[in-house]
């Protein structure tokens, strides 16, 4: 399975909400990371045919994109799922299985793959946040689509959760694509083929995080500072952990410029993000 992005651009009055995106994804996880306003879930709407891009094309191995047998072969879970709350959740799936012309001896399993099977007769109105998340996850799932699109999944899941959605999420992975939107950036280490970074709109960076952390480790730097001195280099510097060594503080930093400090030994995720973001946070 592949999909060709060619050139994706959306428009909404006159801001690019998308600007010339251009994208091959193949079989994998792939991390959608950007702040508020970056373009994530409009480029994922794109992708499901919620909205229409402004130009640009969309190819896809096998099936034509928003042809009938791309919705066979596709599944999506948004940012805010609408779920029928007086449904149950056997009757919440039967009516998507109903939806997507699949047989309903499906539903068990996916309600065991989402850890939802024991809640199986209860409404959903009655549902934790987490729970309603997971069942949202389930709808998704439950034709085992080749294209799985997931707009912020962890949202309401504990720690727990989130493991367990990235285990399934991994074994799922073999021989399709899933886009998965998150502010998580460190739910995407050990899971993500590539990480795709957008920022107003723009693709900044779209590689590996193993080779996002070779290729950005040279411009991040670590030091000891005093209690005293701290503040200055918070306000001179994007900081991205402060730890505290006895009465001074041990602290990681980025910069473009040549320091004379020593590099860091390791970096990691979140780093990654305030190096691409930290300027969409800077308060000075």
């Amino acid at each position: 399975m592949n999909i060709y992005i060619n050139d994706l651009s959306k428009y909404y009055k006159n801001k690019k909400a998308l600007d010339h995106i251009t994208l091959h994804l193949s079989s994998g996880i792939y991390g959608l990371i950007g702040p508020n306003g970056a373009g994530k879930t409009t480029f994922l709407s794109i992708l499901c045919g919620l909205i229409k891009n402004d130009s640009g094309t969309i190819e896809i191995d096998e099936v034509k994109f928003l042809s009938d047998d791309f919705y066979h072969v596709f599944g999506y879970v948004p940012q805010s799922p609408a779920l029928y709350v007086d449904l149950t959740c056997n009757e919440f799936l039967e009516y998507i299985c109903a939806l997507k012309s699949i047989d309903k001896n499906q539903i068990d399993h996916t309600l065991k793959l989402v850890n939802l099977y024991d809640q199986k007769y209860i409404k959903i109105k009655k549902l934790s946040g987490g729970m309603k998340q997971r069942l949202s996850i389930a709808q998704a799932i439950i034709n085992d689509p080749q294209i799985l699109l997931l707009d912020e999944p962890t949202t309401g899941l504990d720690p727990i959760e989130r493991l367990r959605l990235k285990n399934l999420l991994r074994n799922l992975s073999k021989n399709k694509i899933i886009i998965i939107s998150t502010h998580i950036i460190q739910d995407m280490d050990h899971l993500a083929k590539s990480l795709i970074f957008f920022k107003n709109g723009q693709l900044l960076d779209f590689k590996s995080p193993q080779e996002l952390i070779l290729s950005l480790k040279q411009f991040f730097y670590e030091t000891i500072v005093s209690k005293n001195d701290l503040q200055k280099y918070i306000e001179t510097y994007h900081v991205s952990s402060i730890v505290p060594i006895n009465d001074d503080y041990k602290i990681k930093f980025f910069s473009h410029k040549d320091e004379l400090f020593p590099h860091c030994k390791e970096i990691n995720l979140e780093d990654i993000y305030l190096y691409y973001y930290g300027d969409v946070y800077d308060k000075r």
